[in-house]
């Protein structure tokens, strides 16, 4: 009962994603907003009981495994793995901050964002490029289309 109170409790589901590099272009830097409700719903899920935002640690935990399966990155066919997490939340948005050392930077990387599509057929993933030049670029993918190349030499150098 709890999870369909929590499902029906907005009638949008959608992720986004930042990207940009650190100072010295090595890793990539990613953060990722999602609605509270998604997250409780994920992360209860796959604990086999009711979990809120409050369960931090464990909801986080839970979330980490569900954005690494849902959420992959290869650059020269070698997948890059997400590390370093850490959750903030608020009423409105989760944020999840995480990285990835990038292979090569004067090379792309394949995106795949499957995030929410597994219980949620209409989900959308949106994925903003912070650009070198300052620009965003911005990108909707969904259950058709869950692949993004990323040229990495373009992404904004943070710090």
């Amino acid at each position: 009962m709890w999870l369909a109170q929590t499902a029906s409790a907005h009638p949008y589901h959608t992720s986004t994603l930042e990207l940009s590099l650190n100072a010295d272009g090595s890793v990539l830097q990613m953060s990722l907003r999602m609605l509270p409700e998604d997250v409780e719903q994920i992360a209860s899920e796959r604990a086999g009981k009711a979990l809120t935002l409050r369960d931090e640690r464990q909801v986080l935990e839970y979330m980490r495994k569900y954005i690494s399966r849902y959420l992959q990155m290869r650059q020269h066919g070698q997948p890059l793995h997400l590390e370093h997490w850490s959750m903030e939340w608020e009423p409105q948005q989760v944020l999840f901050y995480f990285q990835a050392h990038v292979h090569h930077l004067d090379d792309r990387l394949t995106l795949i964002n499957r995030l929410l599509l597994d219980i949620h057929p209409d989900g959308l993933n949106i994925v903003v490029k912070l650009l070198d030049n300052g620009d965003r670029e911005s990108f909707i993918l969904n259950l058709r289309e869950t692949r993004l190349l990323v040229k990495v030499v373009q992404l904004r150098r943070e710090g």
